[in-house]
Parts: C-alpha cells; sequence; structure tokens
C-alpha cells in the first residue's frame, strides 16, 4: 500500500548523547503504515545505523565535516548560516514533506524554508534559555512563531524559551524527554543491585558527560576533593564516563591531589555498562534542562545526587537527592552519606526505577504525545492559542 504522507525528523548529528537518542524514540514513536517517515541527520556519528534502522529513509546533509570547520571561523557565520538555510531548503523540496520535526534548535536552519515552503514545523527545544538563543538568532523567523508547534523537553526549558524569543509560556507544549527502561537495562547487561558498604570494600562515585564547564567536571572534581578531605577512611573512587576536551580536566585533578582517586574513562560506544557499576550517580552540571543521563541512571535502580538545575527536580521527585546548584559542599556531604549506608542507597535506587518506569518510560506517555502532535500539524490544526 503507498504511503500517503512524508515526515521528516532531523537531528543535529547521530553522537551517543541525549537529544540524538531522543529522537531515535522519535523515529520509533512515527513508524506507521500510512506514513513514510524520514531521518535527517546534519552530521553523522555512532549512531547513523540506529537512525537508519529506525526510518524508511535516511538523508544526510551534503558536506557536515566543511560546514563545522567553517563554523570555527566567526566571520564567516553569516554565509554558512544561508547556506545551511539553503541545504535545508534542497532537502525539503526533494522530500515534500507533510510535516518537519526539528529535534534541537540546532536544526533551526529549516524554519525560514519550511515556512516559505508552507511546510507545518515542530521544533523540539531540548536547551536552556541564552544556548538556545545563541543558536536560533542565526535563523531569525521575526514575529513568526505562532506559525511553529513549539514543544519543550521540560517545564524548566519552556519557561527559558518563552522569555528567549518573546512569546507566552502557555504556547509552548511539553514533552518530557523519555527513557526506554527495558532498553537501558539490556545495555547494561543486568538488572543492578547495590554493592556492599564502603568500609568492605571500595565503591565506586561517577558523572557521565562531556568533560566540560557546563557540566560541571570542575565542581564534581571538587566535590571528590570535600569527600576525601572530610573522610579520608572511606574506600572510595570517582569515575567521569564521557569525550573529554583538553587536558585541564588532568591538570586539575592533579592540582587537587586526587591523582589515582579520579579515572576519567573518555568517550565509549555505550555508556550504560559502566554506569551500572557506579554505587552513587552524580550530576553536577551548571545548566541541563533534562538530563537523558539521569533518567538512564535510575532505570538502573543507581542512587542519584544532583545538582538543583533545569528539569533535574522534575526527574527525580523524591526518588533522588537534590541539593542546591553549584554547593559542591552539600553535594559531597550527601555522597557521604550514601556511600556510608548501603540500605539508603539500595532503597533510593529502587524508588528511582520505580519512579522513571511510571513516569518517564518511553510508552507511558511520550510516543503518544508525539503521535498527537504530528497528527495535528498535518491536519492543520496547529494553534498558536494551543
Amino acid at each position: 500500500m503507498p504511503r500517503t504522507t512524508t515526515i521528516l525528523v532531523v537531528s543535529h548529528d547521530a553522537t551517543r548523547t541525549g537529544a540524538p537518542r531522543v529522537a531515535v524514540e522519535i523515529l520509533r514513536s512515527l513508524g506507521s503504515a500510512d506514513s513514510e517517515v524520514v531521518s535527517v541527520l546534519r552530521a553523522g556519528g555512532p549512531m547513523a545505523e540506529e537512525f537508519a534502522l529506525n526510518a524508511d529513509r535516511s538523508v544526510v546533509e551534503a558536506f557536515p565535516r566543511v560546514r563545522a570547520l567553517l563554523r570555527r571561523k566567526p566571520w564567516l557565520h553569516g554565509l554558512l548560516n544561508r547556506w545551511d538555510e539553503r541545504v535545508a531548503a534542497r532537502v525539503l523540496r526533494r522530500n515534500q514533506p507533510a510535516a518537519v520535526f526539528l529535534n534541537t534548535v540546532r536544526s533551526a536552519n529549516y524554519l525560514n524554508p519550511a515556512l516559505r515552503l508552507g511546510i507545518p514545523a515542530v521544533l523540539y527545544i531540548h536547551e536552556t534559555g541564552d544556548w538556545a538563543w545563541d543558536v536560533l538568532r542565526r535563523h531569525p523567523i521575526g514575529d513568526r512563531w505562532d506559525q511553529v508547534h513549539l514543544v519543550a523537553c521540560s517545564n524548566a526549558c519552556r519557561e527559558e524559551l518563552a522569555g528567549v524569543i518573546g512569546v507566552e509560556v502557555e504556547t509552548i507544549e511539553v514533552v518530557h524527554a523519555p527513557v526506554d527502561v527495558a532498553d537501558v537495562q539490556r545495555r547494561a547487561g543486568r538488572r543492578p543491585v547495590a554493592q556492599p558498604n564502603a568500609t568492605d570494600a571500595g565503591l565506586l562515585v561517577g558523572a557521565c558527560g562531556t568533560v566540560e564547564e557546563r557540566k560541571g567536571t570542575d565542581l564534581w572534581l571538587q566535590v571528590a576533593q570535600r569527600v576525601r578531605t572530610e573522610r579520608p577512611d572511606l574506600d572510595v573512587r570517582f569515575q567521569w564516563i564521557g569525550r573529554q576536551k583538553g587536558t585541564w580536566s588532568q591538570e586539575l585533578t592533579e592540582e587537587l591531589g586526587l591523582t589515582g582517586t579520579v579515572d576519567f574513562t573518555g568517550e565509549v560506544n555505550d555508556p550504560a555498562p559502566l554506569v551500572s557499576r557506579l554505587d552513587v550517580f552524580t550530576l553536577p552540571s551548571r545548566s541541563d534542562p533534562f538530563p537523558l543521563v539521569v533518567l538512564e541512571a535510575m532505570a538502573m535502580a543507581r542512587p542519584v545526587v544532583a545538582f538543583d538545575v533545569g528539569g533535574v527536580g522534575e526527574q527525580l521527585g523524591d526518588a533522588g537527592l537534590l541539593v542546591a546548584a553549584e554547593d559542591v559542599d552539600l553535594m559531597a556531604k550527601a555522597v557521604i552519606g550514601l556511600v556510608d549506608d548501603e540500605s539508603a542507597r539500595r532503597t533510593l535506587g529502587e524508588q528511582a526505577e520505580d519512579r522513571v518506569r511510571e513516569q518517564w518510560d518511553v510508552h507511558v506517555l511520550f510516543r503518544p504525545a508525539i503521535r498527537s502532535i504530528l497528527a495535528d500539524v498535518t491536519a492543520g490544526g496547529h494553534d498558536s492559542t494551543r
């Protein structure tokens, strides 16, 4: 039977980070007998095959490496922005979609071409205010935001976005980013359980993400130093899982006297097996709208200690320990409390797994919401007063 409509789902890349994983779930949500779902990657990555497997067709924008190199030249940004929009227009004309779903602001180069061609556009925001605006201003659409179906990954993200682009909060829909609990546990290789108490065997406190200021790697190292200083009797190590930018993290590790206590594993194909072995998971981010890594840690029954940023409080509820943003002393105190108490670790981990399964599993709310949004926009039902 011929497909009656084509839907494009655009992802800024196919790296193993939160937003591309959500894009794959969007593809899975939209697969149906009467719609052709086309994956469009602005750049490649290790998940490219997964994108292709979950779409009817897969497209990669032309010259992604050249564009990445040109982005490093500020005086060429204006030219590059126009080029990006021409590439987007070409993709839209070739595929003639009934709608285009733009996952993250880094796919905003499709907004102007879609509006000019009369193609309904959904923009799903995973970024916080200032950072989102820095990207969106490269492709300004003026006062036409009422012509775009705006979706945010968390309530916190929605509020910041409304202020940045000057729209009413109520005009932005919230669809919380999801996690596939069963898939996470499969990738982890086993259903994790709490480990022995720190006084009997060394425990592992970890974090996962790109090593950078926004992810709070420096704050996390200060937490590790506080734990070592306040409780030198504890046999506890610290592990950061994720891509490194430069050598500053190793230099700071040495400066804080943490050599041999902290390990940076670097980027791995799938962090789930390593995260599943952590006894305490920490999120030291300065900014994080709705971090998928927290949901994955919860799915693996890891007790979570996190800074109160973005939508992390929405994620954890009472099933994790939330401390004031950038307060390394409070985070260190919370970590010590869990390292000291095996029962508390086990209980918090079980509560986290229960909560993520009930609230944030992809099958609960996410897939029906995505299908509803696309059905709405393709039927001409988008309303700026929603």
